[in-house]
């Protein structure tokens, strides 16, 4: 399975495109759609065709990460739902999450019930993640 246009947008729709580095919530240096710069990577400013690159890489792991650590069938909205979840969080936090533990047990509600408990940053809850965790929840939850 491959991320949709859905999915994609959905990331664009929660990063925004940001041409030049700033720092993320938890302090990372990111650029583009979000993308964590790379301690090889040098950026003063980027154009939207490199931010596209960036995230199309970026996915591409995300997808890697899905189809290493789900065992069970997925829809395609189920699986662009995860895809932006782990965007945003990172392989290892789905990796290790009950999120992932209760969807490996067939336990998809109980599994979409967990995107709420992700709206931290730097200890706080913020407003976008609480945003963006409620439309992964509602993707997933989709047929």
């Amino acid at each position: 399975m491959k991320t949709s246009n859905h999915g994609i947008n959905l990331i664009k729709e929660s990063e925004g495109l940001r041409l030049k580095p700033y720092l993320d919530a938890d302090g990372y240096g990111t650029i583009g759609y979000g993308h964590k710069i790379l301690p090889c990577e040098k950026f003063t400013t980027i154009d939207v065709a490199t931010a596209q690159s960036l995230l199309a890489r970026d996915i591409l792991h995300c997808e890697e990460c899905i189809n290493h650590c789900v065992k069970v069938t997925i829809n395609q909205n189920q699986y662009d739902a995860l895809i932006d979840f782990i965007y945003n969080e990172g392989w290892s936090h789905f990796a290790n999450s009950t999120l992932l533990r209760y969807l490996n047990n067939d336990q998809y509600k109980a599994a979409a019930n967990q995107f709420g408990l992700w709206v931290y940053g730097n200890g706080e809850v913020l407003d976008g993640l609480v945003m963006r965790r409620s439309k992964e929840k509602q993707l997933f939850l989709q047929p």
